[in-house]
């Protein structure tokens, strides 16, 4: 069964939970790219700083949740914020 692909979408769904089946570098303007398919969906992710910090050890393969928590802003600058868990039974 081929699953549709869509964006995720953080104002839609805070939390996405999936396997990792494809995480691509230096995308456009040396952006990562990752795609995470769930039961109904496969997303593509754009990273961010926060996000591939903690991409960084996941491999393709890994059962993980990405959970967005917010926007932490200070006088300059904004980042979205993210937490992840590995569910992995390794």
């Amino acid at each position: 069964m081929d699953l549709e692909t869509k964006n995720w979408d953080v104002d839609e769904e805070s939390e996405i939970d999936g396997i990792l089946i494809d995480k691509q570098a230096d995308i456009g303007k040396d952006s990562m790219l990752y795609k995470l398919q769930t039961d109904s969906w496969v997303y593509t992710i754009w990273g961010s700083v926060h996000l591939d910090k903690l991409m960084e050890d996941v491999v393709v393969g890994d059962h993980i949740i990405i959970k967005y928590t917010g926007m932490i802003r200070d006088n300059e600058y904004s980042m979205k914020r993210y937490e992840l868990e590995v569910i992995n039974d390794r």
